[in-house]
């Protein structure tokens, strides 16, 4: 049977623990705020992340494409704020593409897709929060689940240990810790829902069972994104995406599993909608 790996080291638990505690009520009182003070988030995010991504592909050889990727995504998330949804996908393909093409090779072209997921994903983020009714609750019960996702599973994986999900990803993960993580995705997801009626509005949502199914089931996309995220660090052989977050590394190391879910809960919203 395969082990777990070890656990991490006390001194960087506790730094992950503090900017935790620190980081996440301010990011609920932002978002809690409204749709532009949420914008001005993803937009600082947006522009950490795509810096993250260039320079990991080679920006210190070619240092035009940080700050050309930095621009193409701001300009995404300024269209997303303004609802210019087709300049949205026009300008994360292109820009994408030109950062691509200054890096050249198999990086250029790891790098171009994965700014263009990054930079979708954060206009999703203010396309969900822009509903006049919901977006609020909706980006919180999200918000909420990938923090309890990440939780179940490190507290599980821990414990149980077992086999690992994805040795050559991410040794670190288990089967056991995805459970974990499903288990206190449905929870929590379900507490969200009951402290937040109005997102009964939403047809996927519509019951506490439906919540924590659903909360389980994007568990499991949010473990997806994370182990993406493993995968292109270990395409360009580095640990950590950057050294904003003491703890968690670069912010891409911190919203890896997060892109994932609000893209696919994007695609809910976008398929089924509300009740309203």
């Amino acid at each position: 049977m395969a082990q777990p790996s070890k656990p991490a080291k006390s001194g960087s638990l506790r730094k992950r623990v503090i900017s935790g505690v620190v980081l996440a009520p301010l990011v609920l009182l932002v978002i809690y705020a409204g749709p532009l003070p949420t914008a001005a988030l993803v937009l600082l995010a947006a522009m950490a992340m795509a810096g993250e991504l260039t320079d990991t592909a080679g920006g210190a050889d070619r240092p035009v494409a940080v700050p050309i990727a930095v621009a193409a995504i701001s300009l995404v998330v300024i269209f997303a704020v303004t609802t210019t949804w087709p300049a949205v996908f026009v300008v994360a393909a292109a820009g994408g593409a030109l950062a691509g093409l200054i890096l050249r090779g198999r990086a250029g072209l790891v790098t171009a897709s994965a700014f263009a997921y990054v930079a979708i994903a954060c206009a999703a983020a203010i396309w969900l929060r822009q509903h006049p009714d919901i977006g609020g609750a909706l980006l919180i019960w999200l918000l909420v689940l990938v923090w309890a996702t990440d939780v179940g599973a490190f507290v599980a994986g821990r414990a149980l240990g077992g086999w690992r999900l994805a040795p050559h990803l991410s040794p670190n993960k288990t089967w056991a810790g995805l459970l974990g993580g499903m288990g206190g995705a449905a929870v929590l997801s379900a507490a969200s829902v009951a402290a937040f009626p109005v997102l009964g509005e939403v047809p996927w949502l519509t019951s506490l069972p439906a919540a924590a199914a659903m909360g389980a089931g994007l568990a499991v996309v949010e473990q997806g994104g994370d182990l993406l995220e493993s995968a292109w660090k270990r395409y360009f052989h580095v640990k950590d995406s950057g050294v904003v977050i003491p703890g968690h590394g670069g912010i891409l190391d911190r919203t890896d599993g997060l892109l994932a879910v609000i893209l696919a809960v994007a695609a809910l919203h976008l398929l089924l909608g509300t009740q309203a």
